[in-house]
């Protein structure tokens, strides 16, 4: 009997996959076993380069196209059958429960952090430029930490596991660094005080060290995804509780806003003295962080079956990644599409504080009334979570009855639009109203991107184990935090510099930009993954 063969239909990706695979090509196979599985290769589809230059899938004579054969191998499980528990109800739900931490701490981090160290109107506690130029440096010591995290969290084999001893050992450095961003050594924001410069030399140490930190402590846990769910139906439900845990990290983030308008002068807690509402704040989300990811090492048992990847160093390994055609496509959802929710979430406090809270003395207030700006802030992300939260069980019955790419290309062109919408709200008599209606309807996609980007991310570890019959969950994690911080890093620079346009009531032009510039970016995330090979 013939074993079936087959053939990508990426150009370049076999070659490196056939390099590396423990799967060895072969056009006729007899009685041999899948080297993971002990499977005999006679009933069960090989990976295969013949010498032609379409894709085909073969059994003898018989020949699919390209788009069958993509279908077959988004239907097959080569590669797959690697031994491996069903994950535990328990672990289904306590595996997201970093999200908690991590959405709190970035609602804190990307929402109020410039704003904190750039009040508007008033003397910046950093300069402008200056915070800038950090703020890439941070990013971008993320993003070279997290493919090499990825790398070694791949062949470790400590006795807690390749992935545990990261989140172990790392969560509490992560707790410590991201607080302390919160207390510069002069948290006044006089201009004229030399403090400024001492300001951002703590500045730049503490962001660094956050940043790597937070890479050595995501990249593995992203990485634990796709290694303890085998099933679609186990994946969509843990990332449907991870979901959850992200909501409520932005309902906690929601809260922000209204708690820093009542302690803009400092409240003392347990004895301890702290100089406004963010400060607070910056300290309970490292202490957040650090019981959230520890609290699921109680229950997440790494599989002890997992094979070794295979002997290249990580230039090597990096390649094969990038030549993943659904690695690439998936950088819109997990990039494009980040970058642009920064960019709004950054955005929302200038917005509800210059545009839509209204004028001392106005005679017509409208929905926001002068001194409120700051608690809308919550006010309007609470809108778009508890929208969110009422949409997400409809998310998995349509993710499997249209497939996870449409209702995922779907959901980021919608969103595309409604933020590129808040662009002209500043011309509607009263923009609170439009921007809630818009918020409101935002929701639906909302709920989208909190479940559907992590379920594919693990379908895309599976179309390279399809081919190559390797497990690179590490590697793949991080190259994907690496894609999404170079992005950061890019659109953390450009929001300070759109913002120094005007992000005042007189001159709200940068904020207006701000939420044009992130429609775009949404949208150009949405045409790269059409491109998406995987109609699962």
């Amino acid at each position: 009997m013939t074993a079936t063969t087959r053939q990508s239909t990426t150009p370049g990706f076999d070659d490196q996959m056939e390099s590396s695979s423990l799967l060895k090509p072969a056009t006729t196979l007899s009685g041999n076993q899948h080297p993971i599985s002990g499977v005999n290769s006679d009933a069960m589809p090989m990976l295969s380069k013949s010498g032609g230059g379409g894709g085909t899938i073969s059994t003898g004579p018989n020949a699919l196209d390209s788009d069958t054969a993509m279908q077959v191998l988004e239907d097959e499980d080569v590669g797959l059958d690697i031994p491996a528990p069903r994950p535990s109800m328990a672990l289904k739900i306590l595996y997201g429960m970093p999200q908690l931490g991590t959405f709190f701490s970035n609602t804190l981090l990307n929402q109020w952090l410039t704003y904190y160290y750039l009040p508007p109107g008033e003397p910046q506690r950093i300069s402008a430029s200056v915070f800038g130029v950090l703020l890439v440096l941070g990013r971008l010591a993320n993003a070279f930490c997290d493919p090499p995290v990825g790398y070694l969290s791949d062949r470790s084999r400590l006795r807690l596991g390749r992935r545990i001893p990261f989140m172990l050992f790392g969560a509490p450095f992560l707790a410590i660094f991201f607080s302390s961003l919160w207390f510069p050594p002069y948290p006044g924001n006089n201009s004229l005080h030399p403090g400024q410069t001492q300001n951002a030399v703590y500045f730049t140490f503490m962001f660094m060290l956050y940043n790597v930190a937070f890479a050595f402590v995501t990249a593995p846990w992203t990485a634990l995804s796709p290694e303890i769910t085998r099933e679609k139906s186990d994946r969509v439900m843990l990332a449907t509780f991870s979901g959850l845990f992200s909501l409520a990290g932005n309902l906690l983030g929601a809260m922000i806003g209204p708690f820093q308008a009542n302690h803009q002068d400092g409240l003392n807690f347990l004895g301890i003295q702290f100089a406004s509402g963010l400060q607070f704040c910056g300290a309970m989300a490292g202490l957040l962080l650090l019981v959230c990811f520890w609290v699921p090492l109680l229950v997440i048992k790494e599989n002890p079956n997992a094979p070794r990847p295979p002997p290249h160093n990580i230039v090597k390994e990096l390649i094969v990644t990038v030549k993943n055609p659904a690695f690439r496509s998936l950088i819109g959802i997990t990039s494009f599409l980040p970058m642009g929710v920064v960019f709004v979430g950054t955005g929302l406090p200038y917005l509800c504080t210059q545009i839509l809270e209204a004028a001392p003395n106005d005679p017509d207030p409208g929905l926001v009334k002068p001194g409120t700006g700051e608690s809308w802030t919550g006010l309007i992300a609470g809108i778009m979570i508890a929208g969110a939260l009422l949409c997400m069980p409809f998310v998995g019955p349509l993710a499997q009855r249209f497939g996870k790419k449409i209702v995922m290309l779907f959901s980021t062109i919608l969103m595309a639009l409604l933020v590129f919408s808040i662009s002209f709200v500043k011309f509607f008599p009263d923009p609170a109203i439009p921007t809630l209606i818009g918020v409101a309807i935002m929701a639906i996609p909302a709920s989208v991107s909190f479940i559907l980007p992590s379920a594919i991310y693990g379908d895309v570890v599976d179309f390279d184990s399809r081919r190559s019959g390797q497990r690179r969950e590490g590697i793949y994690a991080g190259a994907n935090a690496f894609s999404n911080k170079i992005f950061m890093a890019i659109g953390s620079a450009a929001i300070v510099y759109i913002l120094e346009l005007g992000a005042t009531r007189a001159d709200p032009i940068g904020i207006v930009v701000l939420y044009s510039v992130a429609g775009l970016v949404m949208a150009l995330g949405a045409l790269l993954f059409s491109t998406h090979p995987i109609r699962d």
